[in-house]
């Protein structure tokens, strides 16, 4: 590992994937596929911006980017914008039809890895032949390498939400146009052309639970709804149903603080 610190702290080098099981001892470094470069820094704000946004995307070959979005990934890349590194650990176990909130995928560690922000780009060899699931791999093994962090893989179950059709079939228009985000505006959501998956994620962030998308359904659709299942059910033929899911919590033993 090479660690090279700048005016910020630049980090730059060789990692692996992390293996998909442990034994749920401690666990500091891994190897395998790993970024050609990476480089992770402090954030820092942008004082004449109007406003500032967090949030980034791993963009492999199966990667579905919407259009619209203010955070944007060339092919083969990680890029990440003022992010916690607890929120950065938690992107990483994220899977393409399910969004879960920090805290219900890392928990434990001291509290900077909660509070501090940072900006992070890594640049996988072979940008035609990397998917998503390579990237977040090797996203992961940045961190857990260059933060020097022990953790272990805690099992847990919990509560969670299926969005199906109803019975009586759905009521979504296909959409048009280039794939887009879902827009969150004085009280409703709307979108011209996005997917499934992407309504389950938006919906995780509205319930603050897990969304499994079990819809079936394809493509893009065009929708406007207000927040809220009624509106779901009524305005889209679609629901939330209860259930439970087992799940594993990334628990943070300890972490470098790297500060030039």
């Amino acid at each position: 590992m090479n660690i090279r610190f700048l005016n910020v702290l630049c980090i730059a080098f060789f990692l692996g994937v992390l293996k998909d099981q442990y034994s749920g001892q401690p666990v500091q470094t891994s190897t395998g596929p790993s970024f050609e470069v990476a480089t992770v820094k402090p954030y820092k704000p942008d004082l004449n911006a109007d406003s500032t946004y967090s949030g980034g995307i791993c963009r492999g070959i199966n990667t579905n980017v919407p259009a619209g979005l203010p955070y944007q990934a060339p092919l083969g890349r990680c890029v990440y914008h003022n992010y916690s590194l607890a929120g950065l650990l938690a992107a990483t176990f994220q899977t393409q039809n399910a969004f879960a909130t920090v805290d219900q995928l890392v928990s434990g560690g001291p509290a900077w890895i909660y509070s501090d922000s940072f900006d992070i780009e890594g640049k996988a060899e072979d940008e035609k032949a990397t998917t998503q699931r390579d990237l977040l791999f090797m996203m992961r093994n940045l961190l857990i390498n260059g933060f020097q962090i022990k953790y272990h893989l805690e099992p847990t179950r919990m509560p969670a939400f299926k969005l199906v059709v109803n019975k009586g079939g759905h009521k979504l228009k296909v959409g048009s146009g280039t794939m887009t985000g879902i827009m969150h505006r004085d009280g409703s959501i709307s979108a011209t052309n996005a997917d499934m998956d992407t309504l389950a994620r938006s919906l995780s962030r509205s319930v603050g639970r897990i969304v499994l998308n079990e819809t079936g359904l394809m493509g893009g659709y065009a929708f406007e709804m207000d927040e809220g299942t009624y509106s779901l059910e009524s305005r889209l033929g679609l629901s939330l149903v209860s259930t439970q899911i087992d799940w594993e919590r990334m628990v943070i033993d300890d972490a470098v603080r790297l500060i030039p």
